[in-house]
């Protein structure tokens, strides 16, 4: 079954079912389906644009239809990345690239949601502007939700799993003045200090505090080294959304130094 695609002002020739393109002389030899990077973008044009027959005859491939049409949409003129791995996540599929040091394609996610294809930078933990940027943004709640998957899929290299913060200078809570510099909080994952550690300096007037963390994995991240509390509101300023994942119990903590230091004001008068 041939098709005729266009890309620029140059027309191409596919043959459908058997998946080859008489310009770039390239042929779908029956390797794993997750090998793409035989495809050329002009087969992968001529999937994006006859998408129902495709699937007709080669329904194997239809999971990787998503990563096959945003690449026909970007109009690269590169082939495919092989992927390696796709991790289904009720209406959200993730995929991940083969590594391949020339062109970095590991370092990129890709979330097929709401029938469009977004990518994550993973290195950075930050969401590409792309063609599905553009026509359909990604919401901040459903990057937060992608992210949560991502965390619980996919070993990233980043902490996550924070359940509990502890103190871990207790003999702050023994004291019984505040001076100028204030009273030095340190708070670590209940599994170990080395995953997550938060340090606060609450003095008499603080209203906002600012949290200093340092986060296993996450030193690569912008952002994600400092967080505001306000006390009145007990409500946290995210320098980085992707810090939602410790939300609760850094909530939990922030809550539990503030009695400790009103406790500890009051005491001091």
């Amino acid at each position: 079954m041939f098709v005729k695609v266009n890309k620029g002002i140059d027309e191409f020739q596919i043959d459908l079912k058997q998946l080859s393109c008489l310009s770039c002389h390239v042929t779908y030899s029956k390797e794993p389906i997750s090998r793409l990077s035989w495809m050329c973008p002009h087969i992968a044009l001529a999937i994006a644009e006859n998408e129902y027959e495709f699937e007709k005859h080669h329904p194997l491939f239809k999971p990787y239809v998503p990563i096959i049409k945003q690449h026909a949409h970007s109009n690269s003129d590169s082939f495919l990345p092989d992927i390696s791995s796709i991790y289904h996540c009720n209406d959200v599929t993730l995929f991940l690239s083969s590594f391949d040091l020339e062109s970095r394609s590991h370092e990129f996610l890709r979330a097929a949601l709401n029938n469009m294809v977004y990518t994550l930078w993973l290195p950075g933990f930050e969401w590409c502007f792309n063609g599905g940027q553009l026509i359909n943004p990604l919401s901040e709640s459903d990057k937060s939700r992608v992210e949560r998957h991502i965390f619980e899929k996919i070993n990233t290299g980043l902490f996550y799993d924070l359940n509990k913060i502890v103190l871990i200078n207790p003999e702050v809570t023994d004291s019984r003045k505040i001076g100028n510099s204030g009273l030095k909080f340190v708070g670590a994952s209940d599994t170990g200090a080395s995953d997550y550690q938060v340090t606060v300096i609450y003095k008499k007037s603080s209203q906002k505090v600012r949290l200093n963390m340092k986060i296993s994995g996450w030193h690569r991240i912008k952002g994600s080294s400092v967080a505001y509390y306000d006390v009145e509101k007990n409500s946290l300023e995210l320098k980085h959304r992707a810090l939602t994942v410790f939300e609760i119990p850094l909530l939990k903590w922030c809550d539990e130094i503030t009695n400790h230091f009103n406790r500890i004001y009051e005491l001091s008068k």
